[in-house]
């Protein structure tokens, strides 16, 4: 049979054996190399192309990064009208502290005026930075895309020429605005003009307190203070054998009361009464022994009625006197009562006995009873036996109140300086009245003030703060000769102009940059300070330490509260006046709960521009998203959104600034104690492109981009 079979098919520039032919050969190779040289020319290509996103980068990072300063900006101008917000309240406490304090009404007055005038410095500060900061981020806009434009123009070089501007997101802020302490200047007014008013009030009160506590002190004494010595205290224990609660001892007049020797009184009468017997056989001591028993049921009555009412704010007390010898005797119901007995003769003639028991009385008729005043009065005989007469009963007492010996003699001194203690109460309480209100009132409005300035910060929102966008052109045209040379890929003739779109927004910083600067803010006021004394130099180192609490927080507001009042003798005086006004003053800083700042900075990120334009609703950002969405081509027509948002750019930029003569600008100036204190300024420096720079910049750079969406063909899109 015959071998049938296809025959293999010959492929063009391959041997039979599959191998490449030489010409084969030289193909493959030739394509290889052209492949290899077009992958690195489109790579040159694009190189070269990407450069001007790089720049559209840098650009948008540089327009928002003036949208960061300015929030330090800001927030350096909040922590100084907050901090001296409370210097003013608290200076304007200290005030009110030195007024009740006695001999401080020359630094109370110091202390107000300055008060007064840190108020109206933080007024002005606060109305000059809100004007300021207001046309300040009208400028936003302007320094955004002045400095977009610089740094465009900065990355020129050989075979480069950059052209840039940028839009900020929203492209106006928010009005700032401090708000004011009216309330609390009036508040402060309000004293300064009581001033002297409450000043001789409260000096009024430190006497009569001074009075007060000078006579509890030596009621104090009398009682159980001059132990072991004679006292109420060691009498009762020695004459009645009282002990324990019956008879307690205070070891200062600070914790001692009248009503505790009122009590002590009140036990030892009782005992005195129930246990009372004559020391002798004697008529005479029988008989005093009886008046004297008289005398201790008496006391007893008396003390029943007696009373003792401290509240803390009023003192109300009656401890009676007793009587000390016959004329005081004829005062109390002792003259009048008819308890004793009285006989009588046969011829009719009348006896009256200092008891029941006197010898006279046993076997003579009884004729009932009478009184010392009826026995004064005349018509009694004098008993042979008891000889009795009103000055009998008036001595009962006389000797143990004239002597140191007796309990009755600490007790008057008890009882009598309860009534001069009640009286320089009432004195003390009523002019202490007289401080309290209004000090309560002005305490009241601070705090009130305290507490809403604590709470308080301004709300920033400029324009930039959601994002800037930067639109950069490329316009130098590429020649062949400087991209990849090669005789594989053909040349063009050019590559044409380079566009490139950027976003940047802020994000949080947690460097120490805004505390830096709150914290040095007084760096320059020790030299304009050296020549102040007394109470504006205390008022400034109030104010340093307040600038600390505006980032430190609640402690080291109450803690530079504390400092100020240990400036002041606060404890001075016998009224405690100061000492009531000083915690006044920390309560209300408590209560105002004053938290922290938020300190963090803010830096320029880039982000995708979807990010910001998609946030915002303004014209320039719809016009640029509009030309985004396009995609694949722009072309040059009345409606071409690149070319509608660039026009947008020179509405929205309408603020110029023209900084030429300086390299500052002064937001606003701190001027304390009128125009002869210390003054701070507190100012921005502008970037040196900025300052150098003009507004033809931007509208070159507006031209120079708007000619890339002018011309007749088509442009690649821009990223």
């Amino acid at each position: 049979m015959r071998e049938t079979g296809r025959r293999p098919v010959r492929r063009a520039f391959h041997e039979d054996d599959g191998g490449f032919t030489t010409v084969g050969m030289v193909l493959a190779l030739l394509v290889s190399l052209a492949l290899l040289f077009s992958a690195a020319k489109v790579y040159k290509i694009n190189s070269v192309a990407a450069d001007v996103q790089n720049v559209a980068d840098a650009a948008a990072l540089a327009a928002e990064n003036q949208v960061a300063s300015f929030y330090i900006v800001a927030q350096v101008c909040d922590a100084v009208v907050l901090s001296l917000s409370l210097t003013s309240a608290v200076t304007a406490g200290a005030g009110a502290v030195a007024l009740c304090i006695p001999g401080g009404q020359t630094v109370a007055s110091r202390l107000l005026d300055a008060s007064a005038d840190i108020a109206r410095a933080r007024q002005r500060f606060a109305e000059e930075a809100a004007d300021r900061l207001n046309a300040l981020q009208n400028l936003l806009p302007y320094f955004a895309a002045l400095q977009a434009s610089q740094v465009a123009r900065a990355n020129d070089d050989g075979v480069a020429r950059y052209f840039g501007i940028a839009f900020l997101a929203p492209e106006a802020g928010a009005s700032i605005d401090f708000g004011s302490i009216d309330e609390a200047t009036q508040a402060i007014d309000d004293l300064r003009a009581r001033q002297d008013q409450v000043a001789q009030a409260a000096e009024r009160a430190d006497a009569a307190s001074k009075e007060a506590q000078e006579s509890k002190e030596r009621a104090w004494r009398a009682d159980c203070g001059n132990a072991p010595g004679y006292c109420m205290y060691e009498r009762a224990g020695k004459l009645a054998g009282l002990s324990g609660a019956r008879n307690p001892r205070f070891s200062s007049a600070d914790t001692w009361s009248f009503s505790v020797a009122l009590e002590r009184a009140r036990a030892y009468y009782a005992e005195r009464a129930a246990h009372e017997q004559p020391q002798g056989d004697s008529v005479d001591e029988q008989a005093n022994s009886a008046l004297r028993a008289r005398f201790y049921a008496y006391a007893v009555r008396e003390l029943k009625s007696a009373y003792v009412r401290d509240a803390g704010d009023s003192f109300e007390a009656f401890l009676p006197v007793l009587p000390a010898n016959t004329d005081e005797m004829r005062a109390t119901s002792l003259f009048a009562e008819r308890v004793y007995p009285v006989t009588a003769a046969e011829d009719g003639t009348c006896t009256m006995h200092a008891w029941a028991g006197c010898p006279a009385c046993a076997g003579a008729r009884q004729a009932g009873t009478g009184s010392v005043a009826e026995l004064e009065a005349g018509g009694f005989a004098v008993c042979p036996e008891c000889a009795f007469t009103p000055a009998s009963l008036g001595s009962v007492a006389a000797a143990s109140t004239s002597i140191g010996n007796g309990f009755e003699h600490w007790y008057r001194i008890v009882a009598e300086e309860a009534g001069v203690y009640a009286r320089a109460r009432a004195e003390a309480d009523a002019a202490k009245r007289e401080v309290q209100g209004p000090i309560e009132s002005f305490t009241q409005i601070m705090g009130d003030v305290t507490k809403q300035a604590a709470s308080q910060r301004i709300e920033v929102a400029p324009p930039g703060s959601v994002g800037a966008v930067a639109i950069v052109a490329d316009v130098h045209e590429v020649a062949a000769s400087d991209l990849f040379p090669s005789s594989f890929v053909s040349q063009p003739t050019a590559l044409g102009a380079r566009a490139a779109l950027s976003a940047a927004t802020l994000a949080r910083d947690d460097s120490s940059e805004t505390e830096t600067v709150i914290t040095s803010l007084l760096d320059g006021v020790d030299a304009d300070a050296a020549g102040i004394a007394g109470a504006p130099k205390l008022v400034l180192s109030l104010w340093s330490r307040l600038l600390g609490a505006y980032t430190q927080g609640h402690d080291a507001l109450l803690d530079a509260v504390r400092q100020i009042g240990d400036a002041l003798p606060i404890k001075k005086g016998s009224s405690g006046l100061g000492t009531w006004a000083a915690q006044k003053i920390e309560a209300f800083v408590t209560d105002a709960g004053f938290e922290p700042a938020e300190l963090a900075a803010w830096k320029p990120v880039t982000v995708n521009s979807w990010h910001v334009v998609g946030a915002d609703g303004s014209k320039p950002m719809t016009a640029i998203a509009q030309a985004k969405r396009i995609g694949a081509h722009i072309r040059p027509t009345e409606q071409n959104p690149l070319r509608a948002a660039i026009d947008l750019n020179a509405d929205f930029v309408t603020e110029e600034f023209d900084q030429r003569s300086s390299q500052e600008i002064e937001i606003a100036r701190i001027q304390l104690f009128g125009e002869g204190g210390p003054s701070v300024p507190l100012s921005i420096t502008l970037p040196e492109p900025l300052r150098s720079a003009g507004h033809d910049g931007i509208q070159r750079a507006r031209e120079a981009l708007k000619s890339l969406v002018a011309r007749e063909e088509e442009v690649e899109p821009w990223a």
